[in-house]
């Protein structure tokens, strides 16, 4: 059974904001957040039967939201460098009054990623390694390279 209007809506008002600081974590950009917010809920239209439980959906969300993270990932490796978009040369020095936020955007993707689904969505290093498709090692492994970068960003 299809998804409803109803049920679609509730989605969108429940999940949006996380799908959002998911993508933002990856991409640090506000509008290839946006783009991935709506390119998911896209996907969500498409969905044949509704899912199981809160949690199974909260879970296909952000993997969907993290595949279309790779996506754009790859799709920027296939410009040529001369079509290549400016980008910063590096972050700004981190100052003492740095934000863990702030901390975060500096961080590689991967690791943010990582560092968002375990302390901000609370899940587990299994439940990140399957919904990211990675090992449990290496789950476990970019958290603690995630702790020690953050930790020297924020001593300064």
């Amino acid at each position: 059974m299809k998804l409803s209007c109803e049920q679609i809506e509730q989605l969108v008002q429940k999940y949006s904001d996380m799908i959002y600081r998911v993508a933002y974590s990856q991409l640090g950009s506000d509008a290839a957040a946006a783009d991935v917010v709506s390119d998911v809920f896209l996907k969500v239209l498409t969905l044949e039967k509704s899912p199981k439980s809160e949690e199974h959906t909260k879970a296909w969300l952000i993997r969907v939201t993290v595949n279309r993270c790779r996506d754009i990932f790859r799709a920027q490796k296939n410009i040529s460098a001369d079509e290549a978009p400016e980008q910063p040369a590096d972050f700004a020095p981190v100052d003492e009054k740095l934000d863990i936020a702030a901390a975060m955007e500096q961080m590689p993707p991967k690791l943010r990623t990582v560092l968002y689904l375990y302390y901000y969505e609370e899940y587990g290093t299994r439940e990140i390694a399957k919904m990211l498709g990675i090992p449990k090692s290496t789950v476990t492994t970019s958290l603690s390279r995630a702790r020690k970068m953050l930790k020297n960003k924020l001593d300064g």
